[in-house]
């Protein structure tokens, strides 16, 4: 419960009862919502897009009001350098939120559910469950893992299915039952059927960012080259 709950998706109490006769103890735990709620990751790429919106909209009006000849478009191209400067640094930041929540969640659940723990993967299999269902940041196509594979197989759909079935298989192995519906369902066979998928969805999830700095970290290269040049043309 501990390691679930240093993800910051859940918070959880704890109340140990004592059985009279037996003296041993039993716990219970109440789990709730953590302090990252389910728009975490797209409030990240929310505020990424606006910061290229004010960077866009400030560099092309610096554009639209300078004046003619190469020394005001050395002025211009020098604000823009600036703003695009300080929308690089914005996007490396949002960029580094998203990577470090991201690799304390989906990478350290992925990591513990490899260790195929009988105990822990039921838990572990409903957390990733719950952050590829609740906390996912796609907006187009968000019921596919891949823009260039349609079908159920390839959905996110058919992933949350199989690590339902991880979860009730790995629950029926801790029961030591082999009846109901996941009958002979191994939670081996079925986390690795959501493997691929997961994969998927972990690159749409980083694309946005991998996108967004690099292209502010070229802008800001291309307008601080474009201001002096055309400051040298101008000036010299």
């Amino acid at each position: 419960m501990e390691k679930l709950k240093n993800t910051g998706l859940i918070r959880y109490s704890k109340r140990t009862s004592t059985d009279p006769e037996t003296g041993q103890d039993t716990a219970s735990y109440k789990i709730y919502p953590g302090e990252k709620k389910s728009g975490y990751f797209g409030g990240l790429r929310t505020a990424s897009f606006a910061s290229w919106g004010m960077t866009i909209a400030a560099s092309a009006f610096v554009l639209a009001v300078a004046p003619a000849g190469a020394g005001g478009l050395a002025v211009a191209l020098g604000m823009i350098s600036a703003f695009n400067a300080v929308n690089m640094g914005a996007q490396a930041a949002l960029k580094k939120f998203h990577t470090n929540t991201f690799t304390n969640t989906w990478k350290e659940i992925q990591n513990e559910l490899s260790t195929l723990d009988p105990k822990r993967t039921p838990a572990l299999a409903g957390l990733m469950y719950l952050l590829v269902d609740k906390y996912s940041p796609i907006i187009l196509f968000k019921n596919q893992t891949q823009l260039g594979q349609w079908g159920q197989p390839s959905s996110t759909k058919a992933g949350l299915e199989h690590l339902k079935e991880a979860s009730a298989a790995a629950l029926n192995n801790i029961a030591g039952t082999t009846e109901g519906y996941h009958k002979g369902v191994d939670a081996r066979e079925k986390l690795a059927l959501a493997k691929n998928g997961l994969e998927q969805l972990e690159k749409r999830w980083g694309w946005h960012w991998d996108a967004s700095t690099w292209w502010a970290s070229t802008l800001t290269t291309t307008s601080g080259l474009g201001f002096l040049g055309f400051g040298a043309s101008a000036f010299l």
